[in-house]
């Protein structure tokens, strides 16, 4: 929640697009800036809930009933993934030539993924992604947020 003298905000999305700058909104550009708008809601409504879905039970002991969740999370997100590294294959970035909000909602949505369960066999298969991701991951003011990264080496 942000709460200001003027402002009470609840949802993650409206409070990123509050914060941010014009570049990152693409407020230059109504289309771009409702680009912004829909790749944040796709990630934070789709990707996010696939992605949890299969890395959070990975990191604790689960039921086999859980189990039967995890693979359908896993297979969900890797089709769509699919899809992503698709539309990747001829881009820098999600919207037009630099870095959006819609870029950093889903390196945001990825992070644990990249982290804890998508080892070398997974990133291989999603190289545009990954370039991506890597993209973002380097950008100056990414690197003094998320210090101390590692990949995952070995699947859990």
């Amino acid at each position: 929640m942000l709460e200001t003298a003027n402002v009470t905000l609840h949802d993650s999305n409206a409070i990123a697009f509050f914060l941010s700058n014009s570049q990152l909104r693409r407020d230059d550009d109504l289309f771009a800036c409702s680009q912004v708008l829909q790749w944040m809601s796709y990630v934070q409504n789709h990707i996010l809930p696939m992605v949890y879905g299969w890395v959070l039970p990975s990191l604790v002991s689960v039921s086999e009933d859980a189990k039967i969740n995890i693979k359908i999370s896993k297979a969900d997100l890797l089709c769509a993934l699919r899809k992503l590294d698709d539309i990747m294959h001829t881009r820098t970035y999600l919207i037009g030539e630099r870095i959006t909000l819609a870029d950093i909602s889903l390196f945001t949505a990825l992070l644990p993924l990249y982290e804890y369960v998508f080892d070398p066999h997974y990133r291989g298969h999603y190289s545009n992604i990954t370039r991506w991701f890597l993209t973002i991951l380097n950008q100056p003011q990414v690197k003094c947020v998320v210090k101390n990264f590692s990949f995952c080496t070995e699947a859990i």
